[in-house]
């Protein structure tokens, strides 16, 4: 390597996860002038990290935010039935339909989907920001509900998703929500998409490592 430049030591893909979620150890090695190898970071855990996405960058009126999530979702296979919208949507951002297969036949669902952009704050999605959001399954005609957020959710959202889903009288019925984390995980495994609305992700990194985790998205969606 030349001075200055960065390597990538080794790549460990950690056994009994699932196919989306590869997880790899990487050392990040520069050289320097006195020829010896520094070690920059070497980390287990998912690959890049979540921060090299800078959704404080979207406008903050969550337009680009939402085209985001249905471009992300169509590239993720599911069908687009509608798209955002200006004006009132009555709790729902897009409306997507999810294919669901196995040995005993085929079957289609509609799923709500909300989205909140909340990065250029950091706050939490709570109750106050969903409203009635179970109104927006039956108006609808839909199975699911997901929130889409690029921060988190509060305590007391996960717990009304969790025991609406498991209770037997909603059934069939779901909600779930994708937080910051998973969001970004979808997005590393989807280059197209990310590089549309990020086509420069690391405007804080040192050179050579936008590079470096490029590499190891590669590896993870091999």
């Amino acid at each position: 390597a030349q001075t200055g430049g960065w390597a990538v030591a080794s790549r460990l893909p950690v056994p009994n996860l699932p196919p989306e979620v590869q997880h790899y150890r990487v050392a990040s090695i520069r050289i320097t002038g006195d020829g010896v190898g520094h070690n920059q970071f070497d980390r287990m855990g998912q690959l890049p990290h979540t921060s090299s996405l800078d959704f404080a960058s979207l406008p903050k009126d969550g337009a680009r935010f939402e085209s985001l999530v249905a471009h992300l979702l169509e590239a993720m296979g599911y069908r687009i039935l509608e798209r955002p919208a200006v004006g009132p949507e009555g709790g729902r951002d897009i409306l997507v339909e999810r294919q669901l297969r196995d040995v005993m036949g085929e079957a289609r669902e509609r799923v709500v989907v909300q989205c909140k952009h909340h990065a250029r704050s950091g706050r939490a999605v709570g109750d106050n920001d969903l409203g009635a959001w179970q109104n927006a399954i039956t108006r609808y005609q839909a199975r699911g509900y997901l929130l889409v957020t690029d921060t988190y959710v509060t305590e007391n959202v996960s717990r009304a998703f969790r025991s609406y889903t498991e209770d037997p009288a909603n059934f069939p019925k779901w909600a779930t929500f994708w937080d910051v984390d998973e969001l970004s995980s979808h997005l590393w495994s989807h280059a197209g998409v990310r590089r549309t609305f990020f086509p420069t992700p690391f405007p804080h990194e040192p050179a050579g490592v936008r590079q470096l985790l490029d590499e190891v998205s590669s590896w993870a969606t091999a």
